[in-house]
């Protein structure tokens, strides 16, 4: 049961997964120094842009997907 319901995401195009791993490895990189920063206001603007990169790679990465798909790019 769990295999059929994570069938979609397991296939994703190669290029989609770099970039949704790469982003959100970014966007926790940038919210982990956004929690060691001292200053208020400069953690919570990090913190804020860290959700704002997680949101682009995820979103973009699966419309790479999408893209790859519909010109029938396939894996070589």
């Amino acid at each position: 049961m769990r295999q059929k319901l994570l069938k979609p995401f397991l296939n994703i195009h190669w290029s989609a997964k770099a970039i949704i791993k790469f982003g959100v490895m970014a966007a926790d990189i940038l919210l982990i120094s956004a929690c060691l920063c001292a200053d208020k206001t400069r953690s919570y603007m990090m913190a804020e842009t860290s959700g704002y990169l997680f949101s682009e790679a995820v979103i973009g990465g699966l419309i790479l997907d999408v893209i790859a798909k519909r010109m029938d790019i396939e894996e070589k």
